[in-house]
């Protein structure tokens, strides 16, 4: 507090029921059309990676989904993903460093994109929520603070996301009784 409380208020808008239950139709639809190309895949005699071909692009979809972003690249976002957190949390060398540094550099050009896409044109998204979110007495966040919000939503979401699911397929693929157990139900 202070900070962090202004920029929670500003940011429940973006959170609320409302918005929630509009994104469950879409959300539904990401699994289906997801699980139907990992079972035709697996169908088709190739091995199928949990990570790689449900868990990240599952969680890149959603939360593209709910921030508004119709055209985006899996698997950029995935690349921006790694190297934010290269940056933040293991050491590199020069050129590893210079390389995590552009793309990082992309991600925000492509946020700052979207966002102001979003001034002129306003839609029914997360990103638009942001930019325009305004607090009873008057109070809005800051065009770089709605950026880094952006940022931390798409990065962190993520990650955390794709290992739960990845944590749960482990689970699903290590103990069958359980597995079945699910499937019955």
């Amino acid at each position: 507090p202070p900070e962090h409380t202004r920029i929670r208020k500003l940011m429940d808008g973006a959170f609320s029921a409302h918005r929630v239950k509009m994104l469950e139709p879409a959300i539904t639809r990401i699994i289906a059309e997801l699980t139907e190309q990992v079972a035709d895949k697996a169908a088709g005699g190739k091995v199928i990676d949990g990570i790689k071909d449900f868990a990240i692009p599952l969680t890149i979809a959603v939360i593209c989904e709910q921030l508004g972003m119709q055209q985006y690249d899996g698997k950029k976002i995935s690349e921006w993903s790694v190297a934010v957190t290269a940056q933040i949390g293991r050491m590199q060398n020069r050129e590893q460093m210079v390389e995590n540094a552009k793309k990082v550099c992309d991600l925000q050009n492509y946020i700052i994109g979207q966002m102001k896409d979003r001034e002129a044109n306003p839609k029914e998204d997360m990103i638009s929520d942001l930019v325009h979110a305004h607090t009873e007495d008057g109070g809005k966040l800051t065009f770089g603070e709605a950026v880094s919000l952006v940022r931390a939503l798409i990065i962190a979401g993520n990650g955390t996301t794709a290992t739960a699911i990845g944590n749960l397929l482990f689970i699903l693929a290590t103990q069958p009784a359980l597995a079945q157990q699910l499937y019955d139900s």
